[in-house]
């Protein structure tokens, strides 16, 4: 609401309310990813118990389930078979909420024991760090340590393409090393970058400052003041 309101009045921001809408409903996320041909994993929306374990079994067991909303890696599942994803989904529904009424059901990739966040500000990717656990959910929020990660050609262009299909200038970016190459897991708008700190020289804050001065000192000085009552 904040960032409607400032562009209501013609005020610059980092990432524009539609970007952090796209950003922060994982549902949005994907489909934005998979129209602008960025390689993420399967993903089917169901809004059934039914619906959802049909889901599951185009994906494949293990499936994973996710709440559309949500950061740290919390309410995550994975479902070994259709026994345990019918367990998870009814304790989901009976939660109550409207988000958990929309299930995402997304494929699960094998992959080494970490992912990597990349962290983009303006047209760069700053950083980027493996996130290591022996959890499957590898955040550093759950407790997965960050080392360095260098940032190759493939990891800048993906980061880069993620950020422009979903209109963010400030991002966390979510990849995966699937057997077959990166894949896209999620572009968080305005990721936390507690971790990745600890692997890099970089001030990101200061670099985050830095890019919201440029960006105003190419905005027009006249903005337009709309009351709001």
């Amino acid at each position: 609401y904040t960032l409607s309101a400032l562009e209501r009045w013609g005020i610059p921001t980092l990432n524009s309310a539609e970007a952090v809408r796209l950003c922060d409903d994982k549902a949005q996320n994907s489909l934005v990813l998979k129209a602008a041909g960025v390689p993420t994993p399967r993903t089917l929306l169901a809004y059934s118990i039914e619906s959802a374990l049909e889901a599951c079994e185009m994906v494949g067991y293990p499936a994973v389930l996710k709440p559309v909303t949500g950061s740290w890696g919390r309410l995550l599942a994975k479902a070994n078979g259709p026994a345990q994803a019918r367990t998870i989904l009814e304790q989901k529904l009976a939660l109550g909420s409207f988000h958990h009424s929309i299930i995402y059901v997304q494929e699960f990739i094998e992959k080494p024991d970490r992912d990597i966040r990349a962290y983009v500000v303006g047209d760069k990717v700053l950083a980027a760090s493996y996130r290591t656990a022996k959890h499957w959910v590898t955040n550093a929020a759950r407790g997965a340590v960050s080392v360095p990660c260098p940032i190759t050609p493939e990891i800048e262009e993906l980061a880069l393409r993620s950020c422009h299909a979903v209109g963010a200038r400030l991002a966390g970016v979510d990849l995966i090393e699937a057997v077959d190459g990166l894949q896209i897991v999620e572009v968080n708008s305005g990721g936390e970058f507690s971790g990745l700190m600890t692997t890099t020289d970089i001030d990101i804050a200061a670099e985050i400052v830095a890019e919201t001065v440029r960006i105003a000192a190419r905005s027009s000085p006249s903005y337009r003041h709309v009351g709001m009552r």
